[in-house]
């Protein structure tokens, strides 16, 4: 038994299941990607797949994330934690480019919480890691592999005996983690005393025939030898393949003496058949508003920049179009020069950008009380520094052009 490849967490109930399991990495694989899990109420197997060591954390990943609850109400509730997995397994495959594309097999049986008298087990698989029953002192596959081959033989397009050898009979159609979202397959039984379940990967089923199990499962009362000696024997045939096998008997359940009924078909269940996301979805979710809180934020912060540095440009902008002053004439629409008033203006001559400059003050001087020099000048526009500065100018011209109408 690789004791390595299992996970044991404390249970939260009585010993409703009593359980044996063995796992084996063959003779010819180089890892064992095989991966299961127990406790009093819920036993789960898991087979990996994946490049480098894909297939050993999926099948890991799988189980201790579908062990984070371990009581069940409903079939549905359990279809749910199952779908809480395959997320989980999905999101470290995206976290890491050498795990892209792992995936893992499922199988998994749990006792219902129920009253008494009204036992029920919850099934469900997705793959082709099966669950026998060994009841009325015959053996049922209760499972239904999602393989190529299966849907094949299904579909009548090949045999029983073609199914079994078939060269693609490996291939599987279903598997948990390689998807966003997986259908899972589940039944609900009559859980009765002294029925005993098998949950097993392929490396058990493809060397032994359903006889070999069978007579087993029935020779072995004890349910951990009944494990290990079909690990065994599965070896020595061949051992392909990683081997897992783990028995399960019922302890408390129904004692009822009527033939078990076993559902001909599964019910599936997807993350569509749940009203509330799945927890790995909120956490996705989360993490997308989170980022794009931070995008937003980071917009509002980038936009306040620009306004501050656009202020500070008109600023300044501003404070070039409003420095000094200037004389010129006040012109009006169809005003000759000579008829203009002389003006002090406070800014640039021209404008610049939406800045026109501003009538700073306003002179008795007309057009016609100036000398063709002045004129000539003021109408060209004189600039000065300060305001004393162009007063100054005009009272220089006032008292020149008073001069000379005295003279006169």
């Amino acid at each position: 038994m690789n004791k390595g490849r299992s996970f044991h967490p404390a249970s939260v109930s009585d010993e409703l299941l009593s359980w044996g399991g063995s796992t084996h990495i063959g003779n010819v694989r180089s890892k064992n990607q095989d991966y299961f899990g127990t406790c009093n109420s819920f036993i789960a197997v898991a087979d990996g797949m994946g490049g480098h060591n894909g297939g050993e954390v999926a099948s890991e990943i799988a189980i201790k994330e579908l062990f984070r609850k371990q009581r069940f109400i409903t079939t549905k509730e359990l279809a749910k934690q199952v779908l809480n997995a395959n997320i989980a397994v999905n999101n470290r495959a995206k976290e890491n480019p050498a795990l892209f594309s792992m995936g893992t097999t499922l199988c998994a049986i749990t006792q219902l919480k129920r009253p008494a008298g009204l036992s029920k087990l919850a099934l469900v698989n997705i793959g082709d890691s099966r669950i026998y029953v060994l009841a009325d002192d015959q053996l049922h596959q209760i499972t239904q592999d999602h393989s190529l081959v299966e849907e094949m033989y299904r579909e009548g397009k090949i045999t029983k005996s073609e199914s079994e050898n078939h060269p693609q009979r490996n291939v599987i159609t279903r598997s948990l983690g390689t998807h966003q979202d997986v259908d899972v397959d589940c039944w609900e039984i009559t859980a009765r005393k002294g029925d005993r379940y098998l949950l097993c990967t392929d490396g058990l089923t493809n060397e032994l025939t359903d006889a070999t199990i069978k007579a087993t499962l029935q020779k072995y009362s004890d349910p951990q030898m009944a494990s290990q000696v079909l690990v065994d024997t599965a070896v020595n045939a061949k051992g392909l393949d990683n081997v897992t096998a783990v028995v399960v008997d019922i302890k408390q359940g129904s004692d009822s003496l009527e033939l078990l009924e076993i559902p001909t078909s599964p019910t599936a269940y997807k993350a569509s058949s749940f009203n509330t996301l799945q927890r790995g979805e909120k956490k996705q979710n989360l993490l997308q508003k989170s980022s794009s809180s931070t995008s937003l934020l980071k917009l509002i912060k980038s936009f306040i920049s620009f306004l501050f540095v656009l202020l500070t440009v008109v600023s300044l902008v501003g404070h070039y179009a409003r420095e000094g002053f200037f004389v010129a004439f006040e012109m009006q629409n169809g005003a000759k020069v000579s008829e203009s008033q002389v003006v002090i203006y406070k800014g640039t001559k021209g404008g610049v950008l939406w800045f026109e400059p501003t009538i700073e003050r306003r002179t008795a001087l007309l057009g016609l009380d100036l000398n063709n020099v002045e004129l000539e000048r003021i109408e060209e526009g004189i600039s000065f520094k300060t305001l004393n500065q162009a007063q100054t100018y005009i009272d220089t011209i006032r008292n020149t052009t008073a001069s000379v109408k005295t003279s006169s």
